[in-house]
């Protein structure tokens, strides 16, 4: 047996940011997810490499899957068990919090006449792990009708709820061009208003096909909507595949849960679901991913129509935009990346061509109030970035030494 991690009590804060599971974060993965003659060379094969490195942040999450996964094989070595018990507990805690703040928030909502539906954590845990303790929450989602959408900001600031995370003027035009709105309650809640499920397609009428396969979901006394099992495994997917800080490896677990609940999934309805948002190249990868590395049972016939299909110029350009961040990389790196991420936009939005169309691009990519801010923002960025490589140099000798 080799030695055991050191696993904190509480989320850490070591991460690296991404999309994919590195080598270690996927060993933990097959070990939290597969069967006997997958799993227990997964779970050696990462007990050797989390033993000689601390637990990163998306893999803490992953833990007291891990242990409920072993108990289930008879494999869990006790004092493994007794480090992520803790674990379990703690989120089982806090869980129980969020979902209790997130039933108050949607009879709040509700109030006021308009319909809700829970996505992403809430939904996940109560329909689907049953354990509130086998997968963490940060917040809880809250999915509202389009037309709803600035009624219910101006309700829930009112309430003295408070807007986070926005960069700039919060008017019905940044409504229009957003696809949610993170919101801190008096009590601390966390809650993302949603008014599309996903940030690609903001038009209305996007998410109509959602709500009309949505199913009632009876949610600590609370009535509401969540997504039917084939637009919750679409969701988990298109979700998962993009880059964060934390990267957001839970994706595979929450799809695995998913299809192992029985429940039938319309695998065609999902492909052209894909296909009306424009995301048929990152299902692609999500579901190649599930099939030949984690071992799910993705239709034989899903997979050669999702690897037929040739991405345009624009799924190509918002494919890039999900997985990579050019906060990330070196200057060269991130003016290569801007560079062809930009002849990708002029061919589809050739308005974007000069100058000031360049700066408009940048506005898009950055997210700022207004195209006049791009040159600001992008000499800050070059010196941010100046100074970030300068610490690192002068701090790598030190460890190099040491």
């Amino acid at each position: 047996m080799n030695a055991l991690p050191d696993i904190p009590f509480e989320p850490p804060t070591r991460t690296v940011g991404g999309w994919l599971p590195d080598p270690s974060q996927k060993l933990l993965l097959q070990a939290a997810l597969l069967e006997r003659e997958s799993a227990l060379p997964a779970f050696n094969g990462w007990l050797k490499r989390a033993s000689r490195a601390c637990i990163d942040a998306a893999s803490w999450r992953l833990l007291p899957l891990l242990a409920e996964n072993l108990k289930r094989l008879g494999q869990a070595p006790p004092p493994l068990l007794q480090r992520i018990e803790s674990i379990h507990r703690y989120i089982w805690l806090r869980n129980m919090v969020h979902l209790n703040r997130a039933r108050q928030a949607v009879q709040m909502i509700e109030s006021q006449g308009v319909r809700t539906l829970l996505l992403k954590g809430a939904p996940l845990v109560h329909l689907h792990y049953k354990d509130p303790g086998l997968r963490s929450m940060e917040d809880f989602d809250v999915l509202i009708p389009t037309d709803k959408a600035w009624d219910t900001i101006q309700f829930l600031l009112r309430k003295r709820w408070r807007e986070s995370f926005i960069q700039s003027k919060l008017d019905r035009e940044w409504v229009a061009n957003h696809h949610s709105l993170n919101f801190v309650g008096p009590d601390d809640t966390r809650l993302d208003l949603h008014w599309h499920i996903f940030p690609e397609r903001v038009q209305p009428g996007n998410d109509d096909a959602f709500w009309n396969h949505a199913q009632p979901l009876e949610f600590n006394g609370a009535a509401t909507l969540a997504l039917s099992p084939t637009d919750e495994l679409l969701a988990a997917c298109l979700h998962g595949i993009r880059w964060e800080r934390v990267p957001p490896i839970r994706w595979i677990a929450d799809a695995h849960v998913i299809l192992r609940g029985g429940a039938s999934i319309e695998w065609r309805r999902m492909v052209e679901q894909a296909r009306a948002l424009g995301q048929l190249l990152p299902l692609r990868v999500a579901l190649n991913t599930l099939r030949f590395e984690f071992g799910a049972a993705i239709p034989d016939e899903t997979l050669r129509k999702l690897n037929a299909h040739q991405p345009d110029n624009r799924e190509r350009y918002e494919f890039l935009r999900k997985v990579y961040s050019p906060d990330a990389a070196s200057l060269q790196e991130a003016l290569s990346l801007h560079s062809h991420r930009y002849k990708v936009c002029l061919e589809e939005w050739p308005e974007f061509r000069g100058p000031v169309g360049f700066c408009r691009y940048l506005q898009r990519e950055w997210r700022l109030d207004d195209w006049k801010a791009a040159p600001l923002a992008a000499v800050s960025k070059v010196c941010r970035r100046g100074v970030r490589t300068i610490r690192d140099r002068l701090v790598s000798p030190s460890r190099r030494t040491s």
